[in-house]
């Protein structure tokens, strides 16, 4: 689906992918008009061919027979992303799915992944393991500074002049 400049926040074109049950109910509703009204080139219409303008009249009916309060048509994206994000979805892909401008909008989802912060570091000790071979590696810090003319004459801190050898 592509949004033309006009109808996004920021002026800008956006594509915006569907997914199977989105994609299933678009083309339910194609199907319904064009049965019901196959002149009109229009997806959502009512049921006398005018053109939908605003979806809350009919977004409202449904929270009601669906026996639910104080629920707004903008709460779905938010559910979106709370969703995406607690599947373990990387924010910078949720960013990009919601049109935001910047990642800061997309964090206040973060929260709701605490795991996936703990699994991110679980993969260090798997890669230790591996570059390891079974052996335990284990760094050794040779506290040699150097004391040359040039590591005083350009004030290099301590940590630049010590050597770190990894040694298996």
């Amino acid at each position: 689906m592509h949004l033309e400049a006009t109808e996004t926040k920021n002026g800008k074109y956006r594509s915006v992918p569907l997914n199977q049950t989105a994609r299933a109910a678009l083309l339910s509703r194609a199907s319904w008009r064009a049965s019901h009204l196959p002149d009109c080139p229009l997806v959502f219409v009512k049921q006398n061919g005018a053109r939908i303008r605003d979806a809350r009249k009919g977004f409202l009916a449904a929270c009601r027979k669906a026996g639910i309060d104080d629920f707004r048509f903008h709460d779905l994206r938010h559910t979106c992303a709370a969703w995406l994000v607690t599947a373990g979805v990387p924010l910078t892909e949720v960013r990009d799915l919601l049109g935001h401008f910047s990642i800061t909008m997309t964090e206040r989802y973060a929260h709701l992944a605490p795991d996936r912060v703990r699994s991110a570091v679980a993969v260090l000790d798997e890669s230790r393991s591996r570059h390891a071979k079974g052996n335990e590696a284990r760094a050794v810090l040779v506290s040699k500074c150097f004391s040359s003319a040039n590591d005083t004459a350009t004030h290099r801190p301590a940590w630049a002049r010590t050597r770190w050898i990894l040694a298996a």
